[in-house]
């Protein structure tokens, strides 16, 4: 029976846990899910959706001037990231208090994200959600009578 050692951190045990899975060094572990928890900081509320830290090398016995590799979930969002990699770069250093991170890669990982958020904030009247239904009330395809609705409320809650 192993003795009572007190308190430990559980992000201690977890990358003690994960170290052997991931295959990685501590240090690079902690700089991910440091960069994790401050990614809507350093990338912006807008585009954290689109967008995570996905790895981060370093050259051997380094703790600076790493390539960061970050998943896109979509071509625009990657075209941003491309765009503004020295801005990402200067962001995390400010973050960090040093310069960690000298390169960013981009890798396109498509994912269907889900906009509930900016669907709900679309306002329409009544009479145009009547009309949306009245249009879309032939099709037996659930699927595609929910996403021509969302096309028709976005259309019509886009019109001044």
């Amino acid at each position: 029976m192993k003795k009572y050692q007190g308190f430990i951190q559980v992000e201690e045990k977890i990358s003690e846990i994960l170290k052997p899975i991931l295959g990685r060094k501590k240090s690079n572990f902690a700089v991910i899910v440091s960069l994790n928890k401050g990614w809507s900081d350093i990338i912006g509320e807008k585009f954290q959706q689109f967008c995570a830290p996905k790895d981060i090398k370093f050259a051997k016995n380094q703790k600076n001037n790493g390539t960061l590799i970050i998943k896109a979930y979509n071509p625009s969002t990657a075209f941003y990231l491309e765009a503004s990699s020295s801005q990402i770069i200067e962001r995390i250093a400010v973050y960090y208090g040093y310069k960690v991170i000298s390169e960013i890669k981009i890798h396109q990982e498509p994912r269907n994200i889900k906009l509930a958020k900016l669907e709900d904030e679309i306002k329409i009247t009544s009479n145009q959600q009547l009309l949306i239904d009245q249009s879309i009330s032939q099709i037996n395809d659930l699927e595609l009578k929910s996403i021509l609705s969302r096309l028709g409320r976005t259309i019509l809650g886009n019109k001044k």
